[in-house]
Parts: structure tokens; sequence; C-alpha cells
């Protein structure tokens, strides 16, 4: 069945081509006003729409980045001992793991935008944990970029102490989070927790995690932020490297861990008029 798309997501006035296919529908435009005159196109697909912005023949720039980072962005990373990675909590300047990566790379690269980044990553938090403690971090930083990494504690506490979380509530905490995010920034970045195949007794929470990364992912679409699929990116580069190179337990990464999420969350922002994800 032809999938729908609705005008109002262009958002902007546009000269609207519009071509129905099977089972996609295309919204392709240009924004008016801008000097740019840059093209975009709107992809459907079952009611979940993806943009991307396109070339002049009309060609999709897929994997490019779509939030542009500009001069005194304050980008703040939030989620749990993935982000947290032994940081330094007494000081508050205290980067670690794929946070510290992305910073340095942004600094090397355009040090006159003057990017500042801010982890406030805390060991064993689930989504309602850090929901409990996100008012206070938004209103310290007030962040122009967002980037959040939770749930596999949701997951893990089901297993080590009867704590369930069901994949709707963890779905009900990342949706205020997201809109407490918002009050402050449009410029979200949800990456989606992962396992790795490291640890026999962690298979459990595949099925688990698995219903929760689902809920993730519609609401990523639902809310128009860049997407990260962790889960998916881990599982690909463990087809070509040993599982153990990347998390010494499954979900803790390593350093080349960490160097692959900064890769994949390079990838999804610009600076300049290049449109191009940062390589790390």
């Amino acid at each position: 069945m032809p999938g729908r798309f609705r005008k109002s997501a262009a958002k902007k006035e546009a000269d609207i081509l519009c071509k129905k296919g099977n089972p996609l529908s295309f919204l392709i435009g240009r924004e008016s006003g801008d000097e740019k005159r840059l093209l975009f196109c709107i992809v459907t697909f079952d009611n979940i729409s993806v943009t991307f912005r396109i070339d002049g023949s009309g060609k999709p720039l897929y994997n490019r980045g779509m939030i542009e980072i500009v001069k005194n962005e304050k980008i703040l990373f939030e989620g749990d001992s993935v982000t947290d990675a032994l940081r330094d909590r007494s000081d508050k300047y205290s980067l670690a793991g794929y946070s510290s990566a992305v910073a340095g790379r942004l600094s090397s690269l355009y040090p006159s935008l003057q990017v500042e980044c801010y982890n406030r990553g805390v060991g064993g938090d689930t989504s309602s944990d850090l929901l409990r403690r996100l008012p206070a971090d938004l209103e310290e930083v007030k962040p122009t970029v967002f980037s959040l990494l939770i749930g596999i504690n949701d997951t893990w506490r089901r297993f080590d102490s009867g704590n369930r979380t069901s994949a709707e509530k963890y779905g009900e905490n990342v949706e205020k989070i997201l809109n407490a995010a918002e009050e402050y920034t449009r410029k979200i970045i949800i990456l989606e927790p992962f396992l790795l195949d490291v640890d026999p007794e962690k298979k459990v929470f595949r099925e688990d995690l698995c219903e929760k990364i689902f809920v993730l992912r519609e609401i990523a679409a639902r809310h128009r932020t860049e997407f990260v699929p962790l889960n998916g990116i881990f599982a690909e580069a463990c087809c070509r490297e040993c599982p153990q190179v990347y998390s010494y337990d499954g979900v803790h990464p390593a350093a080349a861990g960490h160097a692959l999420i900064a890769e994949a969350w390079l990838q999804r922002v610009y600076a300049g008029k290049s449109y191009q994800g940062v390589k790390i």
C-alpha cells in the first residue's frame, strides 16, 4: 500500500514535486528564501518520515549529517556508564570515552567554532534515573545540542535485581526526556543501546533490549531527531572483528568501541557548507 506524507512536514514554503511510489512516497522541493537554494527530500514509509538533503541532480545524500555545528555550540552528552566512561565527576568539564573523542575531533577540525562539550553520563542509570536528574543538567549546561544514549540498564536491572522496566515505560521515559531537552534545543542525536555477544550470561538480555530499541526508533522518527543505530553498527563491526575488540563484557566499550561510537556520532553532524558528516 502506498505510503503517505503530509505537506506540513516540509515546514517551509517550497515548490513541490510529488512522486508516489509503492510503498514509498517522496516529497522533493527547494527551501524558499535560502540563498543556498538547498534541496531537500522527505521520504515516508508506513507514516514514518525521514528527511535527506539532496544535491542538484536530485540524488539523496544518504549518511550525511543533518545537524549543523555552529560557533559556541554547547553539546550535552547524557546517558549511563557507556557515556560516563569513568569521567571525573568532580570536574564539570571532564570528558571520557566517545564524548572525549567527539570533542577532540571537533576542536581539531573547527577550533574557531569554540564548541563546548559536557559529559553528564552516570554509571548505573536507567531511563527513570536520568529523567529525575535531567532538569538540573539542562539548566546547568543549557545545551544547544543534546545527545542521548540510555537503555541498557533498563534491561539489566530486570535480570540482576528483578526490577523490570517494560518497553512501554521505557518509551514514556524517553519521550519525557526528549520533551525536556526540546525546551532548550531541537538539535538532538539519539544513540540506541546495544549488546555485543561477549558474555554468554547476557544473551538473555537481547529479547528485552530489542523491544526497547524498536520503541526508541519509533520515538526518534516522531521527534525527527538524528538517530545512530548502534546495535546494528556494532553487529556489522563484529562480523569483521571479534566482539572483544569493542567491549570486554558486551556492554561497556573498549577504546575501539568508543572510537566506533564517536565516528557514528560525527557522521550525523556537519560544519561549514559541506553538509558532510565529520570523519574521525
